[in-house]
């Protein structure tokens, strides 16, 4: 539970110890397994407390200040909708922000009350790898919602599928830069993207060979009747940038139409033939592009992505991260092995992942692995919120009619904050470390403890700090509320 959920919960141990088995691994097993065909799981209480939320939003614009409490309404809106409605001219900062925010509570209330705790961890986990700091930039917080349900659809689903999409979003498009890629001298376009796509979306930076131009030198893996250059180098990620120019988003700009949705504007792509991750033929003889000339923006875009996509090593960083954030920040090799048999097996099925998920968890090492995970400052949070069954809060317009007050959830976010674990507001593409790694990254952030206080306004607060932070001075985290009824 510590592992798979954000923690225990009374409900959580009900649900646990209602799955039939006649052994404690059997009820493991088939626990994992409902978990994993998380549809079947009624999750109607977290959607009500989703439904019921009221968050406040309060700003002055053009000498006139709005002060309201609003129902979570961009939640569920289509990407063309936020678009529309939120990427405007002479619109309040506060209202361009909202879609972001509004995820951000939503994505609290599932990690805390939902009944499908393994897939929101999985979710978690997608959006750390493929990590975009929302409010960099206003166009990305005001979709944002598009892009977290991009995670969610496909967080069980087929990595090459959920890849294409997460590259099309507006979220990514801006924050790497992608939206501008067009054709251009010496290296290409703007190649952003396609650099973190190579080393940190798909193949890794333990596959990356450095200073590095001999590509007829590079060892060449095989799987089946594939062949791939055994590891990148910097004409792999220009190269790559190049069958991504065009692909941008119908922002209004340079004749196209203004929608938010996905375009490929094929005046901007570069048709010359092109060679990514192209095996040697033979030891000291370069390969032959295998783009071909005038092979146009979809495919050549498309044909990319599938090559990083399906390449070994990809199979092999994702399963590692993976078994490092289900099982063991040094996980077995032996796991990780077993994981990345069936990545490749299943890298055209539609539940690839899921099959990927299901092989860590039922495995020996996943099962004998206790006390082997650092758990992060948020999660040590939501897992302190699920064992208190506390209650989150509900924002209201005024206390004590001080309109100035009642904008709980912003107050939580704000102390939250102050761990160095920013939910969607990691600063670098690279996001926060699910390995060994994660101690010395937070090491900043190891004189900040979480501490919560009675709090004036409502109920009582709680303290919960982590083993590798000293406590902050109490700060006041208003709408908390720590009770022994159902919390959620």
């Amino acid at each position: 539970m510590r592992r798979l959920a954000f923690g225990p919960s009374p409900e959580l141990m009900a649900m646990y110890d209602a799955t039939p088995g006649a052994t404690d691994e059997e009820r493991f097993d088939n626990w994992v397994r409902q978990q994993l065909n998380y549809t079947t799981i009624d999750n109607t209480p977290c959607a009500n407390r989703i439904a019921a939320t009221q968050l406040k939003i309060r700003y002055t614009y053009n000498s006139r200040t709005t002060n309201e409490i609003r129902p979570l309404n961009w939640l569920n809106a289509s990407r063309e909708s936020l678009w529309q409605n939120r990427v405007v001219p002479d619109l309040a900062w506060a209202e361009r922000m909202r879609p972001y925010d509004e995820v951000r509570v939503a994505t609290w209330i599932r990690a805390v009350c939902s009944r499908r705790q393994l897939f929101e961890v999985i979710v978690d986990f997608w959006h750390n790898h493929f990590n975009v700091r929302a409010d960099s930039d206003s166009n990305i917080a005001a979709t944002w919602p598009d892009y977290d349900r991009i995670i969610r659809t496909h967080a069980l689903g087929n990595f090459n599928a959920m890849l294409l999409d997460v590259t099309k979003s507006v979220a990514m498009m801006y924050y790497l830069d992608n939206v501008s890629n067009k054709a251009g001298g010496g290296e290409g376009g703007n190649e952003n993207f396609a650099r973190e796509l190579f080393e940190l979306h798909t193949l890794g930076s333990d596959h990356y060979l450095k200073f590095y131009d001999q590509r007829e030198n590079i060892p060449v893996v095989e799987y089946g009747s594939e062949r791939f250059a055994a590891a990148y180098i910097d004409y792999d990620v220009y190269e790559a940038s190049r069958c991504l120019t065009g692909w941008t988003i119908a922002n209004g700009r340079d004749g196209r139409p203004n929608t938010g949705a996905f375009y490929l504007m094929e005046a901007w792509h570069d048709n010359s033939p092109k060679t990514v991750l192209a095996p040697a033929p033979l030891p000291g003889i370069p390969p032959a592009p295998n783009f071909p000339f005038n092979n146009g923006a979809q495919r050549d875009g498309e044909a990319a992505l599938r090559l990083v996509a399906r390449h070994p090593g990809t199979g092999r960083h994702l399963c590692k991260k993976l078994c490092q954030r289900l099982v063991a920040d040094d996980p077995p090799e032996t796991l990780i092995n077993a994981a990345y048999t069936v990545w490749m097996e299943h890298r055209d099925s539609p539940d690839q992942i899921r099959r990927v998920v299901e092989t860590i968890l039922l495995s020996p090492e996943a099962k004998n692995t206790f006390g082997s995970k650092v758990r992060r400052p948020l999660e040590a949070i939501w897992a302190f919120l699920r064992a208190t069954n506390a209650n989150l809060p509900s924002d209201v317009a005024a206390v004590d009619g001080d309109a100035t007050r009642g904008n709980y959830w912003q107050s939580l976010f704000w102390n939250v904050d102050q761990t160095g674990h920013r939910l969607f507001g990691w600063d670098t593409p690279t996001a926060i470390p699910i390995g060994p790694s994660i101690g010395p990254t937070l090491m900043h952030c190891c004189d900040r403890g979480i501490a919560f206080t009675p709090s004036p306004n409502r109920g009582a607060g709680m303290l919960a700090s982590t083993s590798w932070a000293k406590p902050l001075p109490a700060f006041r985290a208003p709408g908390l509320l720590i009770s022994g009824s159902s919390g959620c």
